[in-house]
Formats: structure tokens, C-alpha cells, sequence
């Protein structure tokens, strides 16, 4: 493996994709690791937001920035967050928003947050 170009390194290829099997939706939905600053957005958006939205809000907000078609364009943008946390099962939810957490990286750390702000209520 050779050393990569600048170009090579700021393309943005290369970026992990899993396809993930939600049962309670009768098929499969392609989730994309995003960019650190991408990251690092819905990071502060979960951190800031006064509006006390609770983590099944923040996990809507994660699979609405990753799922991706097979072209790799993206299925939803960010104001769809709302109708997927209203319309998906907690099951389905749940399922894609671990795999957009595998994908990009994210650790235990983020998973327990997102976690105790469902048992507890909070956002």
C-alpha cells in the first residue's frame, strides 16, 4: 500500500457502508459513515438542544444524516428526523441507529448516553 495523494486522502472515498436487515420494516437500509465534521455536527446539536428532546430524537437525527440509497445519495436530510422518530418502531430505530454507531466509529461512550436518555426522559 502505497502513500495517498492529498486528493486521494480529502475524496471522501472509502467510507464504510453496511447494509442492515430491519426486520420490522420488511427489508434492508444502507448506512454510510460520515465526515468528522459531519460527526462532530450531530454531536453538538444532541449537546445543545434546549428543547428536551429525549434519545430516541437524537437516534432519528443519526439515521437521517447516514442512510444512503445504493447510488449513495442520501434517503432522507436532517428535517426528516422528526417522522422517523414518529413513525419507525422502537425496534427499527434501534437497529439502525447501532449500525450508523458501528459504522462511524462511535463507542460505548455516545451508545450509553444516547441509552440513559431513554430510560430516564431526558434529551
Amino acid at each position: 500500500m502505497g502513500l495517498l495523494k492529498k486528493d486521494e486522502m480529502l475524496s471522501g472515498a472509502g467510507r464504510p457502508t453496511k447494509d442492515v436487515e430491519v426486520v420490522e420494516l420488511g427489508g434492508s437500509v444502507r448506512v454510510t459513515g460520515l465526515s468528522a465534521a459531519t460527526i462532530a455536527k450531530w454531536q453538538t446539536e444532541n449537546a445543545d438542544d434546549p428543547t428536551g428532546e429525549d434519545g430516541i430524537e437524537s437516534m432519528a437525527r443519526l439515521i437521517a444524516i447516514c442512510a444512503i440509497d445504493e447510488s449513495g445519495a442520501p434517503v432522507f436530510d436532517r428535517a426528516d428526523a422528526k417522522a422517523i422518530g414518529e413513525s419507525m418502531s422502537f425496534g427499527a430505530l434501534n437497529t439502525l441507529a447501532a449500525a450508523c454507531f458501528e459504522v462511524n466509529g462511535l463507542g460505548s461512550r455516545e451508545l450509553e448516553a444516547a441509552e440513559a436518555d431513554l430510560g430516564s426522559g431526558q434529551g
